[in-house]
């Protein structure tokens, strides 16, 4: 069943891009999906964790707090690091697009990163508390 959505005169970028998510909204519905079910995994993972686990975790996240405290990990190393790995993403990507079980590792991929999304805000909440972990979630983000 088509949806009618109200088309702009002016812009054809617009209407280009309308009719992209209109020809393949379940596809960006089963990512979504796919991308928010790893955020519960994650979620989970941290729930379940054991007193030994939970005892690491807190020191963990308080020594990379403290790291970022005294200047011990600058700026530049983090934009480093994370283009470094975000490339490495993009480039694992593409090279899953050219094969024919591209979509399913593809799948696979945003599952992941849907677990470790939601396994570092977990961590960063369960450590922090509420209010300490989305100011510092927020901030770092």
């Amino acid at each position: 069943m088509k949806r009618k959505i109200k088309r702009f005169k002016h812009n054809s970028i617009t209407n280009a891009f309308i009719n992209h998510i209109e020809n393949n909204f379940k596809i960006y519905f089963f990512s979504i999906i796919i991308f928010i079910i790893g955020i519960v995994v994650g979620v989970i993972i941290v729930n379940n964790m054991s007193d030994l686990q939970t005892s690491n975790l807190y020191s963990y996240v308080n020594d990379i707090i403290y790291s970022l405290k005294n200047n011990s990990i600058t700026r530049l190393q983090i934009i480093k690091t994370s283009i470094l790995k975000n490339t490495l993403i993009v480039f694992i990507i593409w090279i899953f697009a050219l094969t024919v079980l591209g979509k399913y590792f593809l799948n696979i991929i945003l599952f992941i990163l849907g677990i470790n999304f939601g396994y570092s805000l977990s961590c960063i909440l369960y450590v922090l508390g509420l209010n300490r972990g989305l100011l510092f979630a927020f901030s770092t983000g």
